[in-house]
């Protein structure tokens, strides 16, 4: 396991939160050996506010027309955001997470050896499986897997797990039947997926002993590292 962590921002953490987050990532960029690589969300909605149009259009061809207005502006965001750090675009597709497991690998570990934080996201524009199903968690699962990293942090407008009194359980040593039970899914019309999707992220993760983070883009990343964070920690301790 390397020490390297991936962090996914979901549309709306994206919409509020990223210049604070790329604030972070600049002040811990040169102290971090293993280096920060991201899994931004947010395309479609950066295509949509460019559009004017308040709901999020239903038809495949017409998300990827608003992916494809709104990857550049979403980029471009991310490189102003984290200047003089220099930021670089990766965008795949869930073929080629499959498929291109150690040509993506390699191209990402080189701009980490570099100096470079990688921005990655969806090529939504090309794709039909994300924008059909659901958003980032996965993807970000994946290529956490991918590079073995040391800790998988999903930021959300959802503050953790909650248990049957909306409490955040803040340690989840095994996702089980009684786990997956607590999941309520979210949908708005800017962003899709929900805790369904972030439990599915976080037992592909496990399945490597790779730690999972899910809680609220307040929680410092040093915090969430040093495991003392608001949210809930999933951790294999077998592992």
């Amino acid at each position: 396991m390397t020490s390297i962590t991936v962090i996914k921002l979901g549309t709306r953490v994206a919409q509020t939160h990223l210049s604070m987050i790329a604030q972070q990532l600049r002040d811990l960029h040169d102290g971090n050996p293993g280096g920060f690589v991201i899994v931004s969300s947010g395309a479609v909605s950066s295509g949509m506010r460019v559009l004017r149009w308040t709901d999020r259009p239903a038809d495949l061809a017409s998300k990827q027309a608003c992916a494809a207005i709104g990857q550049p502006l979403l980029m471009q965001t991310w490189s102003t955001s984290l200047s003089p750090v220099k930021a670089a675009q990766v965008l795949v597709t869930h073929e080629d997470i499959l498929h291109e497991t150690t040509n993506i690998r390699n191209t990402i570990l080189r701009l980490l050896e570099i100096g470079v934080i990688p921005i990655i996201n969806e090529n939504d524009t090309v794709s039909t499986t994300e924008l059909a199903i659901g958003d980032n968690d996965q993807l970000g699962a994946r290529v956490a897997r991918i590079l073995g990293a040391g800790m998988y942090i999903i930021y959300s407008s959802i503050p953790g797990l909650l248990d049957k009194r909306n409490q955040v359980i803040p340690e989840v040593g095994e996702i089980t039947a009684d786990t997956r039970a607590l999941v309520k899914d979210a949908f708005d019309a800017h962003s899709v997926g929900g805790m369904r999707t972030k439990l599915l992220a976080a037992e592909l993760c496990l399945q490597d002993g790779i730690p999972v983070f899910i809680g609220s883009p307040n929680e410092p990343i040093l915090s969430v590292l040093g495991r003392t964070a608001m949210g809930t920690l999933f951790h294999n301790k077998k592992k």
